[in-house]
């Protein structure tokens, strides 16, 4: 009866360890995600007043860069190797939107997209490894029994 009680006590206090780490990595992300968009909230709510004087459209090729962003914070704040490819994948993508944006090295959406479905595989698959996957700790303790 004693080891029961000591397995669920166990079970419990590494469901509570995993949701803090989640929570904590949410509340981060949510950090980032509000600065950015109170930023450019700012900017255009400038431009808006003519407190600034800028292109608006020329901007629109930069949007790219909050997908960065959030790849980038998706890496800092990581609590897990799952959170760190998921940045890399962000910012991946963010550069492609860019490059095609801009036309860079010839890039376009039309020629290149099949590019987006190769890395996604890529993410799906390394997602899938044991060690990378969110289910980590999940794993561990199955190995453990």
């Amino acid at each position: 009866m004693s080891d029961k009680l000591q397995q669920a006590d166990k079970e419990s206090r590494s469901e509570a360890r995993r949701n803090r780490l989640g929570n904590d990595f949410d509340t981060r992300k949510h950090l980032v995600w509000g600065v950015t968009l109170i930023a450019i909230g700012f900017i255009f709510l400038c431009d808006r007043l003519d407190l600034i004087d800028m292109d608006v459209r020329a901007l629109w090729h930069l949007w790219p860069a909050a997908l960065a962003v959030y790849g980038v914070a998706d890496i800092v704040f990581a609590k897990r190797p799952a959170h760190v490819l998921k940045g890399v994948f962000h910012i991946a993508l963010a550069f492609w939107l860019y490059a095609c944006l801009e036309h860079l090295w010839g890039w376009t959406f039309s020629n290149t997209w099949p590019m987006i479905l190769i890395a996604w595989g890529i993410s799906v698959l390394l997602r899938g490894t044991p060690y990378l996957s969110d289910d980590t700790h999940t794993a561990k303790e199955e190995s453990s029994k």
